[in-house]
């Protein structure tokens, strides 16, 4: 109340030592009448007191100044609540800090710089529908340390917006998530990147409809991995020996 009564001129005189003591109601009592130099010196209970129209009203400079341990301290709701140009300027120290709420909450708004410092014990906060409003550009920009952690529902939620780099560190675990859809448009040397590993634990589902031409970019070692399921769903009609050349054929375990 007695907040309330103050002049916006007035709260900004207000010394860091007597804001960095606020609780959280103090600090949503002072709105978006607060300073940088304020900002930087919230305590982690104060700064659970900024509301969305508070942190909206911040500049990028202010975003700047929130310490990473604050920001670890604001809710999934508050830093969902940031703009895009907001979000961006958050450093590379408080990326980090970011729980995999938060991430969930902002990832669409971050820039392709900032989803590649995104780590591995970030990564379930990628969820199938944070990846869905990130843009096909940014997505590249995931390490494959990430993506190489994504399960099904995360390499499923990706489409066809995975790059060779990516492809090629999938987990069997993560593997399953690729739509016969996404396989179609993989390109051949796309195809040749996926690992043994990978190749042998597609399914027959999967493999309808891939292509003669991805068919004949397997190499090798990748069709000694296929099982009779998989050699019969890349072409139910003949056995799918037809897709196969001569070489490949010669290596086919079973048949």
């Amino acid at each position: 109340t007695a907040i309330g009564h103050i002049s916006s001129t007035n709260l900004a005189s207000l010394t860091t030592s007597v804001v960095g003591a606020f609780t959280s109601t103090q600090v949503h009592a002072l709105s978006s009448n607060i300073t940088t130099s304020q900002i930087a010196v919230l305590s982690t209970a104060g700064v659970a007191g900024l509301t969305t129209a508070a942190l909206n009203a911040l500049s990028t400079s202010d975003i700047a100044t929130i310490s990473t341990t604050d920001v670890a301290a604001l809710s999934a709701t508050q830093v969902g609540g940031l703009t895009t140009t907001q979000a961006q300027s958050l450093s590379s120290a408080q990326v980090g800090t970011l729980s995999t709420a938060q991430l969930a909450a902002v990832a669409g708004s971050l820039s392709g710089a900032q989803l590649g410092l995104v780590g591995t014990n970030q990564v379930a906060g990628l969820t199938s529908t944070a990846i869905g409003h990130i843009s096909s550009t940014n997505l590249a920009s995931l390490t494959t340390s990430v993506v190489g952690a994504f399960t099904s529902s995360q390499v499923h939620a990706l489409s066809s917006n995975i790059t060779t780099s990516q492809i090629a560190v999938l987990s069997t675990a993560g593997v399953a998530g690729l739509t016969t859809a996404t396989l179609n448009a993989l390109s051949t040397s796309d195809i040749a990147t996926i690992s043994t590993t990978d190749v042998a634990a597609l399914t027959a589902t999967q493999l309808t409809g891939v292509t003669s031409p991805q068919v004949q970019a397997l190499t090798t070692t990748q069709v000694a991995t296929l099982t009779y399921a998989q050699i019969q769903a890349l072409d139910a009609g003949n056995g799918g020996l037809s897709e196969f050349s001569t070489t490949q054929v010669g290596f086919l375990a079973v048949i």
